[in-house]
């Protein structure tokens, strides 16, 4: 029999919630006895299609010797605030508890995952290594809108002249990268000012969400009105609660953020009609989280995140659109 290491929960399930202490028992095999250290680690890691992100890392020593045979060392632990189990479809979060022995050139190890799961109205929670508490996204002003469009475009006309100057690439080249900048700087500006010009028709828009820290089960209201400045063709008017995965790839040049919709619930507030200038259009509309949602978790790589979208195309027009990220709790 060789030197080897088992891990054994006290439950067979393996499932804890917040606040519970996790024990179990490693068992160490070896047919002569030995002196060393048995390392016990718990950690999260998230995983899937993205890169891996680890946190909460937890090290105690369990034993510095142990007899021939087979013999069991139990070990116990508390665990933090979160973050929380996640089994999702393109991102992952387990926790695991690892034991392990030896030096750095050979190491002997033995590893259990479990599940963690929160308790509601839960004081605090840990919703991850890079999450920042959700801020009403303002409805930027006119003014500021344009002046910062401006100095966008100041900013393109200045890098074309630029590069002309100093590459004096043929005259085809220039057109081409000039064009390409341009182009791509447009569909900046357009995005910085969508807004902007859609009001120019709907009005001074007035929008609450709240709140935007919000337990699973519980409602969201969302207080929309406005004073049309014009006639135009309102297409609809649509609510959206969405729960998307994020992962990310690779590294440096080569990172790629890939944003994937797993969830969304749909209200439409308005069907398609004409509107008159001067006209009022107002609602208010709660929307329920729903009482399994996962909560938010945000990781260097990973992510589980919530938004309140509020969309309205107007016909032959700019759509006017607001994003709010929120943060779901247990």
């Amino acid at each position: 029999m060789s030197f080897k290491l088992e891990i054994r929960l006290d439950r067979p399930d393996g499932v804890y919630l917040a606040g519970d202490m996790v024990s179990g028992v490693v068992t160490v095999h070896d047919p002569d006895g030995g002196r060393g250290k048995i390392q016990l680690i718990r950690e999260w890691r998230a995983h899937g299609k993205g890169s891996g992100d680890h946190g909460a890392r937890a090290e105690q020593t369990i034993a510095e010797t142990w007899g021939a045979g087979s013999s069991e060392v139990p070990f116990s632990f508390t665990m933090p605030d979160g973050p929380f189990t996640y089994r999702g479809t393109y991102t992952n979060l387990d926790w695991y508890v690892r034991a392990e022995s030896g030096g750095l050139f050979g190491k002997t190890k033995a590893e259990t995952d479990f599940i963690f799961g929160a308790m509601p109205n839960m004081p605090s929670v840990d919703f991850g290594p890079t999450y920042a508490v959700p801020k009403p996204v303002p409805q930027i002003a006119t003014k500021v809108g344009y002046l910062g469009a401006m100095g966008c475009g100041v900013f393109l006309i200045g890098l074309i002249a630029g590069l002309v100057f100093l590459i004096q690439p043929p005259a085809i080249i220039a057109l081409l990268i000039g064009g390409f900048i341009l182009g791509l700087g447009g569909f900046v500006i357009y995005t910085m000012l969508r807004n902007q010009f859609a009001q120019a028709k709907l009005g001074n828009v007035q929008l609450t969400i709240e709140p935007i820290i919000v337990q699973a089960s519980k409602n969201i209201q969302i207080r929309f009105a406005t004073t049309t400045q014009a006639e135009f063709e309102l297409e609809k008017i649509e609510v959206k609660l969405v729960q998307n995965e994020i992962y990310a790839t690779g590294s440096g040049t080569n990172r790629s953020v890939n944003t994937k919709k797993v969830l969304e619930q749909i209200s439409q507030v308005s069907e398609a009609r004409a509107v008159r200038r001067g006209e009022n259009i107002e609602f208010n509309l709660e929307m329920a989280i729903p009482a399994e949602a996962a909560t938010t978790f945000m990781a260097a790589d990973n992510q589980v995140q919530w938004q309140v979208i509020v969309t309205i195309p107007i016909k032959g027009w700019s759509d006017w659109e607001h994003i709010q990220n929120i943060t779901v709790t247990p």
